[in-house]
């Protein structure tokens, strides 16, 4: 079982996501934000990471920065999904570190992100034959 592991402050959100992923057959771990986030990594370290970037304590560059840069977590893919529209600014404190993908939350639904996630994965969907 793949583990994906959440980080998200909005709490509706959180759920939904975390119901999606569950049926979908993934061991959820969740996180409220991202100091919260790399601690649980340490001790349950994911397949991939679902990120948000405006949360409190630590937001999601630095908790991107922090992970890109520890030899136990930089391999782990990051989805970014945010309500911000990628500006120059923002684009350039990621330059660094780029996430596998970036997804804005109102572009895109709940299945849109389960299927990035399984593409970032390299999971086929189910055969239909």
């Amino acid at each position: 079982m793949q583990k994906i592991l959440i980080v998200e402050d909005d709490f509706k959100m959180l759920d939904a996501l975390k119901r999606n992923f569950t049926e979908e057959g993934f061991e959820v771990i969740t996180a409220r934000n991202g100091k919260d986030g790399l601690a649980k990594m340490k001790d349950d370290l994911p397949n991939i990471v679902l990120l948000d970037l405006l949360m409190p304590v630590m937001n999601g560059v630095d908790m991107l920065k922090e992970m890109k840069s520890n030899r136990a977590t930089k391999d782990v893919p990051v989805i970014l999904l945010t309500n911000l529209e990628p500006d120059k600014l923002l684009l350039d404190q990621l330059e660094e570190y780029p996430p596998a993908f970036y997804l804005v939350k109102s572009n895109v639904d709940l299945d849109d992100v389960v299927n990035k996630v399984n593409d970032v994965l390299g999971n086929s969907p189910p055969s239909l034959e």
